[in-house]
């Protein structure tokens, strides 16, 4: 659903980096990573739940592979406004 609203509004972050980006100005709403994420970046994603917490995002892990979308590498955010 998330990438479905990056598509049509743009209030979605795929990928670690664009999730990084939005949560350096407190866009993030909600947060999911995977487990996948979690294994190949585990202090990045550690510091990204931080931020995305202390902004009041809720946060969410799912031991699913992110394998069917290679372009969010395990990271999505719903976010509060576009960017």
């Amino acid at each position: 659903d998330l990438r479905d609203a990056a598509a049509a509004s743009g209030r979605a972050a795929l990928g670690f980096a664009h999730a990084q980006r939005a949560a350096e100005v407190g866009a993030i709403a909600e947060l999911i990573f995977t487990d996948t994420a979690w294994r190949a970046h585990p202090a990045e994603i550690e510091a990204l739940v931080h931020r995305a917490l202390t902004n009041g995002a809720s946060v969410e892990w799912t031991p699913l592979d992110d394998g069917d979308a290679p372009q969010t590498d395990g990271v999505v955010a719903g976010l509060r406004f576009a960017l």
